[in-house]
């Protein structure tokens, strides 16, 4: 029998936290640089603004949703494992059958801080890299918006985000055109996004900050990394409560056979996910059954509730 036909108690399960949850964690988050994180970079903060009124403004009730979350299932035996590093990763899979991992995964998409180089010389690395498939997309930016390279020599303010949305939008139509390379892996590579981005990241080292990361509380890593903090002798379950986590997943396949995956294909509710875990432990902690078909009860019974609200 395999791990997903074990009955588990709340006690086999260990919840790595590397979202912040409090005014210490946030501001810690916050003030990372971007190498290392980019979760909170979507929220504005008004300029002279505090980061206290920052975060009463723009993160307290997700905040509040997951302490009480953490506060309900610490009550009933799960071990919590906050502001998880790769080291307590570590440690947590090693000492937890399931493992509940609630993060950021960075996908394919630029953002306005991947950006360590200037604009102008990340094109010119597109421009002079002697890969065909960056080659290609180059000349579609070019082709699609020929005053990009005017915009981006300016280097001002809105040269990174004029860039960064030219490269997504090409990526996107790179991946709708005909096989540069047809019959090569180049192929499977153009058709995808995430190892479009995967190719970029190879030929930009250095001048941006990768995507396809897990962002621990410390830096980021990748899929790979990631499935090789779990131990390779033994069974156990990885719970990915991240948005699209089924990019990464297939990771453990490859470095993790005995750990099955569990992954959402979209991006997942910062308000909904605290009450599905919660619910899972609950159903549990007062019957014996595996963890997936207490996480599918506990979906089932939300569901009900939710359709009877309305």
């Amino acid at each position: 029998m395999t791990i997903l036909g074990h009955s588990i108690s709340p006690k086999d399960i260990g919840i790595c936290i590397a979202l912040p949850f409090n005014i210490e964690s946030f501001t810690r988050c916050l003030e990372k640089p971007a190498e290392r994180g980019d979760y909170l970079r979507k929220l504005v903060r008004h300029q002279g603004e505090s980061i206290e009124s920052f975060f009463d403004r723009a993160y307290s009730p997700a905040a509040s949703v997951m302490r009480q979350f953490v506060s309900a299932v610490e009550e009933m035996g799960v071990r919590i494992w906050p502001d998880v590093t790769l080291d307590s990763l570590q440690q947590a899979t090693r000492s937890h059958r399931v493992i509940v991992f609630a993060g950021h995964w960075k996908g394919f998409p630029f953002s306005h801080w991947d950006f360590v180089d200037s604009p102008s010389k990340v094109l010119a690395r597109l421009e002079a890299s002697p890969d065909g498939i960056v080659r290609a997309l180059y000349g579609d930016m070019i082709l699609c918006e020929p005053d990009l390279t005017e915009a981006v020599t300016r280097n001002d303010s809105a040269s990174i985000p004029r860039l960064s949305s030219a490269l997504n939008r090409s990526m996107k139509r790179l991946t709708r055109q005909k096989p540069i390379s047809p019959g090569t892996l180049d192929e499977i590579t153009q058709s995808d996004l995430n190892a479009l981005r995967e190719r970029l990241d190879e030929n930009l080292a250095g001048a941006t900050v990768p995507g396809n990361r897990f962002e621990l509380a410390d830096v980021f890593i990748d899929a790979y990394s990631f499935a090789d903090a779990f131990p390779d002798d033994r069974e156990g379950i990885a719970d990915l409560v991240a948005c699209t986590s089924t990019v990464p997943a297939p990771a453990f396949d490859r470095e993790r056979p005995y750990i099955r995956t569990i992954s959402a294909p979209h991006e997942l509710n910062p308000y909904a996910w605290p009450n599905l875990i919660e619910a899972t432990v609950r159903i549990l902690r007062k019957h014996s059954m595996p963890y997936w078909n207490a996480r599918q009860t506990a979906r089932t019974v939300l569901k009900e509730i939710g359709d009877s609200s309305k």
